[in-house]
């Protein structure tokens, strides 16, 4: 697993990809929640994924390093470990409308946690295999039922940056074309 806070040559990426994930996470969730209740909850779980995501992009663009585990998505402690650092911090603590949805989406996150999936951490390559194999087959089935899809046969394209290209193909056992995210 990419380990980029121990990759010198990755560890200026990490707010970017913290900062781009957390504007995707929020792009799905505002998708989400405005269609019918049938989004909500995944909505507000992406909600919760890109406040967390723009707050670690903020910390670790500032040199400021969380805790990991349970406390590593705490958004009060998050905020807290920045505030004097991170002005905009300052601000969102000081509003209670915005602290009271923080702490809301907190208790429906703790309630929602993936704990039960801990067990394949120790086995991440089974956990990544899994993992790329089941996106694969939702890709595949999406780009085959699309007027425009790809061919049986023909492989499916993923755009990634051309420094986490390595990483991302390493023990890559689906059929995707992994491509840069800058084409010419």
């Amino acid at each position: 697993m990419l380990d980029i806070k121990k990759d010198e040559d990755l560890a200026n990426l990490q707010p970017y990809l913290l900062f781009e994930s957390g504007k995707a996470c929020y792009i799905m969730a505002r998708t989400s929640l405005a269609f019918a209740i049938e989004f909500a909850v995944p909505g507000l779980l992406l909600m919760q994924q890109a406040i967390e995501n723009l707050i670690k992009a903020l910390l670790s663009q500032n040199g400021t390093s969380w805790e990991n585990g349970r406390r590593g998505h705490d958004f009060m402690i998050l905020l807290n470990t920045g505030a004097e650092k991170i002005s905009v911090f300052s601000m969102i603590l000081d509003r209670k409308d915005m602290c009271r949805l923080l702490k809301q989406l907190m208790e429906g996150y703790n309630a929602q946690r993936y704990g039960e999936s801990r067990h394949y951490l120790d086995r991440k390559d089974t956990m990544m295999d899994l993992f790329d194999e089941i996106v694969y087959l939702f890709v595949e089935g999406f780009m085959r039922g699309s007027p425009r899809g790809v061919k049986a046969g023909e492989p499916i394209i993923l755009i990634v940056p051309k420094e986490l290209q390595s990483r991302f193909s390493r023990k890559l056992k689906q059929r995707f074309e992994v491509v840069d995210a800058l084409l010419d």
